[in-house]
């Protein structure tokens, strides 16, 4: 099976689909106006760990030719870490787009338990 065929398998997983379709529906109501500040300021926050670990674990399965390839409990960790520290203590600092809330590093580790249920849960597809 080719390379490109797999990865287009792996992105058509169902939880991934749903967390992306979601995303953009969300992001569609906050800019219309239809989306209640809770939801605003939590709810890309909660999406963003399992897209970006099925987006990363394609990649690096794609680079490295390892389709078996699932992050350890350091890897997962450090996802975590980097995107918390980056989006609540660099960008709030250097651009006032960002606001530095750190109720988002509970909601992104949330995030991450719910991605090791759904999305990273299921074998590989490689």
């Amino acid at each position: 099976m080719g390379v490109r065929l797999t990865i287009v398998k792996q992105l058509a997983n169902g939880w991934f689909i749903l967390f992306v379709c979601l995303y953009f529906l969300h992001q569609w109501a906050a800019t219309n106006g239809y989306s209640t500040p809770l939801l605003r300021s939590y709810f890309g926050d909660l999406l963003a760990i399992p897209i970006l670990l099925q987006l990363i674990t394609i990649s690096i399965r794609f680079i490295l030719k390892k389709p078996s390839f699932r992050a350890d409990w350091m890897m997962l960790i450090s996802l975590w870490l980097i995107v918390s520290i980056v989006f609540e203590g660099i960008l709030p600092y250097y651009y006032d787009r960002y606001t530095q809330d750190f109720i988002d590093v509970f909601v992104y580790a949330l995030g991450l338990v719910i991605a090791l249920f759904t999305v990273y849960k299921e074998k590989s597809t490689l």
